[in-house]
Parts: structure tokens; C-alpha cells; sequence
């Protein structure tokens, strides 16, 4: 579903992606492949740094569904990733 999903951001002209998976393997994998489409693709070490100034997330994982309460997340990262307005 992610890679998916990291095609679409591409077709929709997304200008920076920041991947990150628990495996870095595959998230170096996706890299490649989107870089073909889109050179503005990163890889990041944890969630925290793949959101950290992110103006938008996507997560394509089962958490935060009915029965996989909560976020990938935790609530400061997701204060770090979305701008706010003062």
C-alpha cells in the first residue's frame, strides 16, 4: 500500500518525500524506484526525523485503525511536523 501511495504523492507532484520504514532496506528500495520519477526522495532514520517540518503525513500502516487504536506517532512529533498558525 506505501509504495502505492508514494507513487501517487509523485503523480501528484509532491516536492519532497521522506520515507521511512522499520526495514531500511525497503525503504532504500522505494527510494530508487520513486528517485526515477522524483529526485527529491529522502530516506529517514525514524518516524520522528521523516516528520520533523513535514507540512503534510501519510501513514500507511493498520495504526490508528478500529482495532490498532492510537499513531506511529507520538503527540510531540506530530507537533514538530504540522505548521501551525500563530
Amino acid at each position: 500500500m506505501g509504495r502505492g501511495v508514494a507513487f501517487g504523492l509523485v503523480a501528484l507532484k509532491a516536492t519532497r518525500i521522506r520515507l521511512f520504514e522499520l526495514d531500511p532496506a525497503k525503504a532504500e528500495v522505494l527510494a530508487a524506484d520513486l528517485r526515477m520519477a522524483a529526485p527529491e526522495i529522502g530516506v529517514a532514520t525514524t518516524a520522528v526525523e521523516a516528520a520533523s517540518g513535514a507540512t503534510g503525513l501519510v501513514n500507511c500502516t493498520p495504526v490508528g485503525m478500529a482495532v490498532n487504536e492510537g499513531t506511529p506517532l507520538d503527540e510531540a512529533a506530530l507537533r514538530n511536523a504540522l505548521p501551525t498558525s500563530s
